[in-house]
């Protein structure tokens, strides 16, 4: 999950104290929901 953060933090352009709150949130979300909300943006994105 903390690769996910840390991906996600880059790509919005975030500081490392931020990420570390990312990892927090999807380390409590857990993988599914992850999978989830990324799957929703894909879509609409795509």
């Amino acid at each position: 999950m903390g690769l996910i953060a840390d991906g996600v933090a880059s790509y919005f352009g975030l500081d490392r104290n931020v990420s570390t709150g990312i990892a927090v949130g999807f380390g409590y979300l857990g993988p599914g929901v992850a999978q989830a909300l990324f799957l929703r943006w894909f879509e609409r994105k795509g």
